[in-house]
């Protein structure tokens, strides 16, 4: 026996409960930045070493280049968060793209003073492995919390947030490595660094776009 088009409305109006509204993005993105900057700080206070960072702050380019890559982290967070809201102009996109072209720019001037001070040398393609695994290792952790954060958000552009999410957390991981790594960026660190920001970026945009796109 078929509900009458009034019992139908009455029985769903009864079982309906209250759904709880998403915070808003810039809340979202601070309950992540607060965490994740807060642990990469403790992490590279004890475990890094953060008087070489301090002693080297004095080098505008080397300032830059750790400025420019952090702060592509945070905006990348932060625009990542703003495309998750439908209707959103996708201007958001461009938000972290002046810092990119800090970091980028600092970073080439760092490999040109290193190459004009000892040359160019014969070096292995894997010669910067090690910061390879580091930036996918310490910004795969930051990748999985965006997408727990962000699996709720019924975007319109799931590619441009998760691209963004990508450069976040590989960017951000870039920033921590120059506690642990020598400053001064040769070439083959500095091309490992960007093949690296661009593998975690890759992986955002496939498996992490297709896993919220099933959400």
């Amino acid at each position: 026996m078929h509900e009458t088009t009034s019992a139908l409305i009455e029985r769903l109006t009864s079982q309906a409960v209250p759904i709880k509204p998403l915070l808003s993005p810039w809340l979202r993105a601070a309950a992540l930045l607060v965490p994740v900057l807060g642990l990469m700080t403790a992490i590279a206070l004890a475990s890094g070493n953060p008087t070489r960072v301090t002693d080297h702050l004095s080098d505008p380019v080397f300032t830059l280049a750790l400025a420019g890559s952090l702060l592509t982290g945070i905006f990348a967070f932060v625009a990542a968060f703003m495309l998750s809201v439908p209707g959103r102009t996708e201007s958001w996109g461009w938000l972290p793209a002046a810092p990119a072209v800090i970091w980028l720019t600092a970073s080439t001037v760092q490999c040109y003073r290193h190459v004009e001070e000892y040359g160019i040398h014969d070096y292995s393609p894997f010669a910067s492995a090690d910061c390879f695994v580091f930036i996918l290792m310490a910004g795969t952790p930051i990748a999985v919390a965006t997408h727990f954060l962000l699996r709720r958000a019924l975007s319109t552009n799931l590619t441009g947030v998760t691209s963004l999410a990508g450069l976040a957390a590989a960017t951000l991981a870039a920033a921590m490595l120059a506690f642990f790594h020598p400053a001064g960026t040769d070439p083959v660190d500095f091309i490992t660094h960007v093949v690296a920001v661009s593998a975690l970026v890759l992986y955002m945009t496939t498996f992490g776009r297709n896993a919220l796109g099933s959400d």
